[in-house]
């Protein structure tokens, strides 16, 4: 799905998302898997057809990693479980078979930080997500935005805009900035002054939102 959203904005997206329940960003364990069971029972082995030797298996295996360490996920490698009769294949597809339990959540082993969805029967108007305090917080972004860009364009004295910003009423100009040096005709090097666009330009709003984010 190509939508135009920068790198920063995914990674809100997704902070915002995980705020909310929505998702659940793993920690990037190499070639780990994640499991999780929410269930009070002492085992979900009876759960489980007694003809299906292998899921039965793995099963133990996996409340064996689990513990008491219900109902929040639990990292894995299942690879260490291969030995006579219980292959890769096996061990996977058991435990893609287990995660069709309603109580027993399975995220395959991967590598970087992967994304996990718990549950996505939740419509998007159902999640949590203050869209009030997210307005404000980008109105303020705005504001400083703009003020970035005033400050690029100005012909005012560096300094004086600096220490105007900040409520110092100081009234005389430092004389040395590109402004100054351009105004009073100084020939200690020439300023690089960039006239001042028409419009001013999604890249160089991005540039400036990144830099105002840190």
């Amino acid at each position: 799905m190509a939508l135009s959203i920068s790198t920063e904005g995914v990674g809100t997206c997704e902070r915002l998302l995980e705020k909310s329940g929505a998702i659940q960003r793993l920690e990037p364990y190499r070639n780990m898997a994640v499991v999780r069971i929410d269930s009070e029972l002492p085992s979900l082995i009876d759960l489980i057809p007694k003809r299906s030797k292998w899921r039965r298996q793995v099963l133990r295996l996996v409340e064996k990693e689990v513990g008491d360490s219900r109902y929040e996920p639990v990292y894995i490698q299942p690879t260490r479980w291969i030995s006579q009769g219980l292959t890769k294949e096996r061990i996977n597809r058991s435990l893609r078979e287990l995660a069709e339990l309603e109580s027993f959540d399975y995220v395959p082993p991967f590598r970087g930080r992967s994304i996990h969805v718990p549950d996505r029967t939740v419509q998007f108007d159902r999640l949590s997500i203050d869209f009030d305090t997210l307005d404000k917080r980008r109105e303020l972004d705005f504001a400083k935005l703009q003020n970035m860009v005033t400050y690029a364009e100005s012909g005012r004295c560096r300094q004086l805009a600096m220490m105007s910003y900040f409520g110092d009423k100081t009234t005389s100009t430092c004389g040395s900035c590109d402004n100054c040096r351009q105004q009073s005709g100084s020939d200690f090097g020439e300023p690089s002054v960039m006239p001042a666009p028409e419009a001013t330009s999604p890249a160089l709003l991005q540039a400036a939102r990144m830099a105002l984010s840190g």
